[in-house]
């Protein structure tokens, strides 16, 4: 059977008009790259950045700052932003802290998620960078920077420090991480957006704020002691024993023990509750030892870094006292290695301001090889009384008599009472 004659040619000839409409679409889609890069906002400078992307040469655009995804933990105790109009900062008030956080907590989010190799420094350079324009974050004490990390929704991994003063600078357009804790000072460059911090770093006015290391009246303290002149008092508030029927069996059903077991029972001091392996004691002060001597695994954290034991002690403190009436919360405040044991310390905070207990920390624990090994816990109800203050001597008077070095911070003392007293206390001995 012979073909109809042209029907090759026929089909070369839609063949043709196919590959020639593809063409035309694939220069089409180039050409709105092309604008796309010339003209978007995203930072990229046209042909050349989408050449260099093609050829797996270009360099990553800065880091821009988002509103941070982070918990509670993740908030600092104080932030201060020096621009060209001076300083403003944020301390002594939850609800400010967690605000200016909001605003301004996506920068150390983006510094930690970029940074790279960390330069240990002298102490002076990272006080001289927080009297210069810098936006700084003040913790209780040291954190591992990949539990912060993980707490912003960044990334901060092969960083095996631990800071608690955090600051942030713009150097040669680059955006420099300064961090101070226990172990010494550093400095990391990033990736982080310069122009963004910059911007931020003038969008607060003057409050009349300043570190000690900015006035001479203050040159007693420790460099980075921030001090507001106008406080003089801070809000009244007392303190509850949480003791009851219903907190033990929580408290005792949240830590695995059955509170109505033949093993559990009431000798002068409190509730005891014991197992083969650990012990849980409360007593009428409520205070909670518990002594995992048997290390049962129930009380592991994901793994013996310090990052994940942090985070699996103040996971288990969140659930410990969720049901309590309370104003405070509950902070970090030490971290410590003696060998294979790791030391955590949390701090009640109150207001923003910390609350020393009579045993100075609400909580010290221990955990060996990731596993929890004892427990004690001070446990108690903080709330702000409406509407009445404590009186608080002047920052410079206590800064004239203060012992030298010392960073000092207005809080509570809680002596055992219903009502908290004011002062003014050393921040490493919470």
């Amino acid at each position: 059977m012979s073909r109809r004659p042209g029907a090759a040619g026929r089909r070369r000839g839609l063949e043709a008009c196919k590959t020639a409409i593809i063409v035309l679409l694939t220069a089409s889609a180039v050409l709105l790259m092309l604008t796309a890069a010339r003209y978007s906002g995203s930072g990229w400078d046209g042909l050349e950045q989408l050449v260099a992307r093609i050829a797996g040469q270009e360099t990553p655009p800065p880091r821009k700052a988002e509103e941070p995804s982070h918990i509670d933990a993740a908030l600092p105790l104080a932030v201060t932003v020096r621009g060209s109009a001076g300083r403003t900062s944020f301390q002594g008030d939850f609800a400010a802290i967690d605000a200016a956080f909001e605003r301004l907590g996506s920068h150390l989010a983006a510094a930690l998620d970029t940074a790279g190799n960390a330069q240990s420094i002298p102490e002076s350079e990272l006080i001289r960078a927080a009297t210069g324009n810098s936006l700084c974050f003040f913790y209780p004490g040291d954190i591992p920077l990949q539990l912060l990390a993980d707490w912003l929704d960044a990334n901060a991994a092969g960083l095996g420090l631990s800071g608690r003063d955090f600051v942030l600078v713009v150097r040669d357009g680059t955006v420099q991480l300064l961090v101070g804790g226990q172990d010494g000072c550093w400095r990391l460059e990033t990736q982080a957006d310069a122009a963004s911090l910059a911007d931020a770093l003038d969008d607060d006015p003057t409050d009349g704020t300043l570190l000690a290391a900015e006035s001479s009246d203050y040159s007693r303290l420790d460099g980075l002691t921030l001090i507001d002149p106008s406080v003089t008092a801070l809000p009244a508030a007392d303190a509850a024993n949480p003791w009851s029927d219903t907190f033990l069996t929580a408290t005792a059903e949240t830590l695995g023990f059955n509170p109505y077991g033949d093993t559990t029972y009431q000798d002068r001091t409190g509730n005891v509750y014991t197992e083969t392996d650990c012990t849980l004691r409360i007593d009428a002060d409520c205070v909670l030892s518990l002594r995992n001597q048997g290390l049962a695994e129930r009380f592991s954290a994901a793994s013996s870094a310090s990052d994940d034991c942090v985070e699996y002690l103040r996971a288990l403190l969140v659930t410990l006292t969720s049901g309590l009436e309370t104003d405070a919360r509950l902070y970090c405040t030490g971290l410590t290695e003696d060998g294979d044991v790791l030391r955590v310390e949390f701090s009640y905070f109150l207001a923003g301001r910390p609350v020393r207990q009579p045993s100075g920390t609400a909580v010290t624990a221990s955990f060996e090889d990731g596993v929890l090994s004892e427990l004690t816990f001070r446990i108690r109800a903080y709330t702000l009384r409406s509407g009445e203050t404590l009186a608080l001597l002047p920052a410079a008077q206590i800064a004239a008599v203060a012992p030298e070095g010392q960073r000092l911070v207005a809080g509570y003392a809680d002596s055992g009472d219903t009502a908290l007293t004011a002062g003014w206390l050393r921040q490493d001995s919470q």
